[in-house]
């Protein structure tokens, strides 16, 4: 019995120790890496992720030439329309993915499956009629057409882990956004006014009356908040970003085509929200994100006429030369905008 007893004595006399010890553990790795964490995959380095996916996405691209000279108002939007169906992939590799110190890296491509569903819009505005007589300023032109479009949308990101506390997470990033979008534009219904002010309607069919091409490089820097556990990962991003802005509008019915190269800004901000669908890190995941994207950059294009654009002269009942082939306009005023939005659906293995 005494044998017994003296037993039970140093058990119960080595409880607290253990629990000492384990709590001395726990607190020493606790700026490192979340407790939670510590009992899923801890001795992992590495964690590789691929995931296809599918996006709808929406909004516009706007081409916008504003001329102010001598008393002369003048401006010609195009709005091109981005609401189509996008597919592609993403590809994820994150180091020390348990730890405080955590370096992310991922990339993307996404390519355009359909063609916009939206009208593309042209308007044209002035305060001077088609005989160079002053009137207020007001719309005299607009028409929608049908797009066809192909583009690609790639992205490279590099993030590193700066900040835990339990399973929060902030982290800071760079990355670099690409953007290639092209239009043929077909077909156009619309309006005119003539010089007295009345509207004159007209449509075209089977007509291939534009090419547009613009393409936007995005260098930026940003911050990324996530919350974690075993079963989801939620995380929001927010980035600034310089925006290098080309494109290149192809008026085929004129003959005349304006490049520009211009710089400008913006912001990028996505939603993420992903479900470990075993409750592991490693596994088959399931995500869906949303995200925006704000260019607005602003410059000057280059004009040229590639063959002679004609207009109706009803004092000789033909067709005039009004701008000969050859001539060149530069310095014109112009802006290139997008807004972009995303949803997207992924369904992806990480190891």
């Amino acid at each position: 019995m005494k044998t017994i007893i003296t037993i039970l004595i140093i058990i119960i006399s080595a409880i607290p120790i253990q629990a000492e010890r384990q709590y001395l553990y726990l607190s020493a790795i606790s700026n490192e890496q979340t407790i939670s964490d510590q009992f899923l995959e801890p001795t992992t380095k590495t964690v590789i992720s691929f995931s296809p996916s599918i996006r709808r996405s929406f909004g516009t691209t706007e081409y916008d030439m504003d001329i102010q000279q001598s008393g002369l108002l003048l401006r010609s939007l195009l709005e091109f329309p981005l609401d189509v169906i996008m597919v592609g992939g993403k590809i994820e590799l994150l180091l020390n993915p348990w730890h405080f110190d955590q370096y992310r890296f991922e990339g993307s491509f996404y390519t355009s499956l359909t063609d916009p569903s939206g009208k593309m819009i042209d308007s044209d505005w002035s305060n001077s009629d088609a005989n160079g007589s002053s009137v207020p300023y007001r719309m005299f032109s607009y028409t929608e057409s049908n797009a066809q479009m192909k583009s690609l949308l790639g992205q490279l990101r590099a993030e590193r882990r700066f900040y835990s506390q339990e399973n929060l997470h902030v982290g800071l990033f760079i990355g670099f956004r690409y953007s290639k979008i092209e239009q043929d534009i077909y077909d156009f219904t619309g309006w005119q006014l003539d010089n007295s002010g009345s509207r004159i309607n007209f449509s075209l069919t089977d007509t291939h009356a534009l090419f547009y091409k613009v393409t936007y490089k995005l260098p930026h820097v940003g911050m990324r908040l996530t919350q974690t556990n075993q079963y989801y990962d939620l995380s929001a991003s927010v980035a600034y970003s310089i925006a290098l802005v080309s494109d290149v509008d192809d008026h085929i019915l004129r003959g005349k085509r304006s490049t520009a190269d211009i710089n400008g800004k913006g912001a990028l901000a996505d939603v993420e929200m992903k479900w470990n669908i075993a409750g592991k890190k490693k596994g088959v995941f399931l995500k869906l994100s949303g995200d925006i994207s704000y260019i607005r950059a602003s410059g000057s294009q280059t004009q040229t006429w590639y063959a002679d654009e004609l207009v109706w002269d009803p004092n000789v009942n033909d067709y005039v030369v009004a701008v000969a082939k050859g001539t060149s306009i530069t310095g014109v005023p112009h802006d290139i905008n997008m807004t972009r939005f995303n949803l997207s659906l992924e369904v992806g293995l990480s190891y």
